[in-house]
């Protein structure tokens, strides 16, 4: 079994304030077979697109496609032979 976690923080431009990206994922990898061969994985990922008023932002693109929270939620199957 295997369990990891990573974050990410993002600032795409220094001149406009408070539109800052930030993403925490979470996995629990299980080894089915005891060896590498066979890997299932269960990954929950929460990200949050800040952003300012539209007119501060000009020309500056987000992230995602609009600002607030996102959930993603993936499970992985990893065969090898």
């Amino acid at each position: 079994m295997d369990i990891a976690a990573r974050f990410n923080w993002l600032n795409p431009s220094t001149d406009v304030g408070n539109e800052n990206f930030y993403s925490v994922e979470g996995q629990l990898a299980y080894d089915a077979m005891h060896t590498q061969n066979l890997v299932v994985k269960a990954r929950y990922g929460l990200g949050h697109q800040s952003a300012p008023a539209m007119a501060a932002l000009g020309p500056v693109p987000l992230i995602l496609s609009t600002p607030g929270r996102i959930q993603l939620f993936t499970i992985q199957l990893n065969l090898a032979f």
